[in-house]
């Protein structure tokens, strides 16, 4: 026979894609916000973006990103 526990708090999503568009703010972006980010982290964020936007599917989160200055930026479009 099993035992059901209650109250024990699950343990922190530690998949890849779970940690990879948590590292940004995306959540918190209104329609028409941006974020940038220099080098390389530019293009994790355009690739958190993409996995955020995955993960989204339905709701109509949608964004768009540009290269520019040394680093990307992605704006939050609906």
């Amino acid at each position: 026979m099993m035992q059901i526990d209650r109250g024990i708090p699950a343990p922190v999503d530690t998949s890849r894609d779970g940690i990879f568009w948590r590292k940004y703010p995306l959540p918190d972006l209104q329609v028409g916000d941006s974020l940038f980010a220099l080098g390389v982290a530019g293009q994790r964020l355009k690739m958190a973006a993409k996995n955020y936007k995955f993960k989204m599917q339905g709701t109509g989160w949608r964004y768009r990103s540009r290269m520019e200055n040394g680093g990307t930026r992605v704006w939050r479009i609906s």
